[in-house]
Parts: C-alpha cells; sequence; structure tokens
C-alpha cells in the first residue's frame, strides 16, 4: 500500500487548537451546549488566518518534519499484517469499488477525533454517497457554464450553482463558499469570469450551516 499522506502545516495546526477551541467555544457560549463541529472548524480557521509569517512557518517545518518521519517509517508500515489486512478488506473480492479513493475518504472520516474505527462497508457507504454529491454538483455546475457559453466548469460556475439551490444552502456550503479563506482568490476571479450579473449575496445569521452539515466530513 502507498505510505501514509503527510499532514499540511493547517492540519498540523487545527490538531492543537481543536479542543482549547471547544473550550473557548463553550466558555463563551450563553446557553451551555457545545459548538458544532462546524463552528470549531470556523474559528480554528479565523485563528489560522490571524498568524503571521513566523507563525504559520512553525506550523510548515512541523508538517515538514512529520512527513519526514512518515517517509522514515513507511516501510515498517508495509509490514504492518493489520494495516494490510485493513486495506484488503475494503477491496474485497466482487465488491463495487466507488470512484473516490477507499483510503482517503476513510483517512478524512478518522480526522473525527470522536471517531475510533470505520468498518469497511461504512467507508464503501460514505464514498459512494460522496460520488453522487460530487456528480450532482458537477452537474449543476455544467448548467451554469453552459448559460455562459462555455464548456470549461470554473470556480464561479460551482459557486453559483450552489449560492442559488437552498439544498447547498442547508448543507453549509454556501457559507463556506462564501467566507473560507481557501477561495479567497477564487471569488475574486469567479466575479470576473461571470458574463451576467446576479444579485449579491451576504451571509448573515439566517445563513447559519445546520449542526451536522455535510462540510463537516470535509473540514479538518
Amino acid at each position: 500500500m502507498g505510505a501514509k499522506r503527510a499532514p499540511s502545516a493547517y492540519f498540523v495546526f487545527a490538531n492543537e487548537q481543536r479542543s482549547v477551541t471547544k473550550d473557548e467555544l463553550l466558555a463563551a457560549a450563553t446557553d451551555g451546549k457545545a459548538s458544532s463541529v462546524a463552528d470549531v472548524a470556523k474559528s480554528i480557521g479565523h485563528k489560522w488566518r490571524e498568524l503571521d509569517t513566523a507563525g504559520q512557518q512553525q506550523y510548515k517545518d512541523k508538517a515538514a518534519a512529520l512527513a519526514a518521519e512518515i517517509a522514515a517509517n513507511h516501510a515498517e508500515a508495509e509490514d504492518d499484517s493489520g494495516t494490510q489486512a485493513e486495506a484488503d478488506q475494503l477491496h474485497a473480492d466482487n465488491a463495487e469499488v466507488p470512484g473516490l479513493p477507499l483510503t482517503s475518504v476513510k483517512r478524512i472520516m478518522c480526522l473525527d477525533e470522536d471517531v475510533a474505527r470505520v468498518s469497511a462497508d461504512a467507508v464503501k457507504g460514505m464514498a459512494k454517497a460522496a460520488e453522487l454529491f460530487l456528480e450532482f454538483l458537477a452537474s449543476k455546475a455544467v448548467a451554469q457554464a453552459k448559460n455562459h457559453k462555455r464548456s470549461t466548469i470554473k470556480f464561479c460556475d460551482m459557486q453559483q450553482a450552489i449560492l442559488t439551490d437552498k439544498r447547498f444552502n442547508e448543507m453549509g456550503l454556501k457559507h463556506m463558499f462564501l467566507t473560507d479563506a481557501l477561495f479567497a482568490d477564487a471569488r475574486t476571479d469567479g466575479k470576473e469570469n461571470l458574463a451576467a450579473p446576479r444579485k449579491a449575496c451576504k451571509v448573515g445569521a439566517d445563513d447559519t450551516p445546520g449542526s451536522r452539515p455535510i462540510t463537516d466530513f470535509f473540514t479538518a
């Protein structure tokens, strides 16, 4: 099997900050309820953006050290019979394997600190669900591209599809696409790529994602 993928600098930072961020949000909550995974991820993302270059660099260095450690231990991991047995089960004979890499889907599911283990069938089910969701989102983006006489899907097509479908908003995708720093440059380019004007969308209190949006599985 392939070597374990090393975490990014942001993932290292998020893992360090997750527990303390949960405690901070709980202390600030007026109702005494624990914050959702989406709220915790949003707060961690805000903290990351507030770090200066030197602050982010230390986590880049930690990520590089982890990458070196993973590479050094790769040969030993290859001989781990338990890990190999799980990989064999994921690709069992006569099973319909979804298009998404099962090992990547499992890794994302296990990012939740409350998840100890995930069965092979659960990974396959989640991979298939994610595949169908991506297919649906892609079809909506294709429709937007065709409206602008293009055969190439751009970020603005995905954004427009998400902003105009309330189902995506209920999942929390509208909030993520409008506010996440990862898409800042793409949002700027998207405004220039849209040939037809559209009504501006503002993010307010009513746009807060649900308690378990789909982005829970894709946000560290």
